[in-house]
């Protein structure tokens, strides 16, 4: 069988993606990854020999927050329906669907899979998959089915958030392009940024337990959709089978003393003394994409504050909470690539401070996980 997997450009969504494309590789199947951007090409292209990669995007685009930037109107010049929805989604609407739906499209019929695999987080593929009629798998890295991204970190119901996305002039003129050349209204069929077909398999690397009540403006478009939802839990893969460590689509700082080999032993010894070991680390978008931008009148995706405004007040909180606490060991991922993210903390010495971390290999051992309730929760509920 030849399936499609379509990661998103997010660490904590892909990986549990590659656990299922191990698992599918084993089962004899061939696999082809469908990328936006050439971020995870190199890595992927090797990821099996029965796999294969098509970067369907512009490489020599700026796929990140900077093109955002660079793109959307400045809010004054935004239609007033336009400034209710943050200005990522802006960015889509105006650019990335129209630009890369086409791409995308010609791209899948040429390889002609028998079956989509997709993050229910892209509307590209749900729309591909429906349009060219090939049976579809939402693969959902969020804690449950009813986890809704639009809803997230904003004090918007996801009624308000629906209402204000289908009212945006942009994503309205976008919608409409689909319509007219595609017979597809996005915006009547599906849920923003939880794009599911109906007559689609939809899976969750969550926990059903965790699956809040349906709110009844998804469930106008879904009906009783979550409750066939398939909770298979965390899918985990280690670095030896293609685990990416982080997102790396920016420039690198120079080699700093967090970059150092992480010290396995050390860390076992700890354990072995009876410490408490405690893993620290918020992501790779906090961290990343968000760490620092310019002050704006409003959210560019759901987020309260920078990732720097974010990250520090908690890395300051945990070095006060059991720094030089003998009975406790903390290890810190910062996983952010500014060189002065650390600067005015000071580091106790019983602190194990690393840019990245082998996070499953520390998870074993640890006996408290703190982190901002991302994808990479899955490992920790592992």
């Amino acid at each position: 069988m030849k399936i499609a997997l379509l990661p998103p450009d997010a660490v904590g969504h892909t990986n549990p993606l590659l656990a299922l494309s191990r698992e599918l590789l084993a089962r004899g199947h061939e696999l082809r990854f469908f990328l936006q951007t050439e971020m995870h090409e190199e890595h992927l292209s090797t990821f099996h020999d029965r796999a294969s990669t098509c970067v369907f995007g512009d490489r020599n685009r700026d796929n990140g927050l900077g093109e955002a930037l660079k793109n959307v109107p400045a809010y004054e010049d935004q239609d007033e329906t336009d400034q209710k929805i943050g200005d990522w989604a802006l960015y889509s609407y105006q650019d990335k669907l129209p630009e890369n739906f086409p791409k995308m499209l010609e791209a899948l019929k040429d390889y002609a899979p028998d079956v989509i695999v997709y993050d229910p987080v892209d509307v590209l593929a749900a729309m591909a998959a429906h349009l060219l009629q090939v049976p579809s798998v939402s693969h959902l890295t969020l804690p449950a089915f009813n986890v809704h991204p639009i809803a997230m970190g904003n004090d918007k119901s996801a009624a308000e958030a629906m209402e204000q996305t289908r009212q945006s002039k942009t994503a309205r003129a976008c919608n409409q392009h689909f319509i007219d050349k595609y017979g597809f209204d996005f915006l009547a069929n599906y849920v923003p940024a939880s794009y599911h077909n109906l007559n689609g398999l939809s899976i969750c690397t969550g926990i059903k337990e965790f699956d809040p009540e349906m709110p009844e403006c998804v469930r106008e478009i879904y009906g009783d959709m979550d409750k066939d939802c398939v909770y298979v839990g965390p899918m985990l893969i280690s670095k030896e089978e293609g685990r990416i460590s982080s997102l790396n689509p920016g420039p690198k700082c120079e080699h700093q003393a967090i970059d150092e080999p992480f010290p396995h032993e050390a860390l076992e010894k700890h354990k072995e003394d009876g410490k408490t070991i405690v893993y620290a680390s918020f992501g790779t978008v906090a961290t990343g994409m968000l760490w620092d931008f310019p002050e704006r009148p409003k959210l560019l995706i759901n987020e309260r504050s920078t990732g720097k405004a974010f990250c520090r007040p908690l890395w300051t909180r945990l070095t006060e909470a059991f720094g030089d606490k003998d009975e406790y060991v903390v290890v810190l991922a910062t996983v952010c690539e500014d060189p002065e993210a650390l600067n005015g903390i000071e580091i106790p010495g019983n602190f194990i401070v690393r840019r990245r971390c082998p996070q499953l290999e520390v998870l074993k051992v640890a006996d408290v996980f703190i982190t901002h309730g991302g994808a990479e929760l899955d490992d920790g509920v592992h």
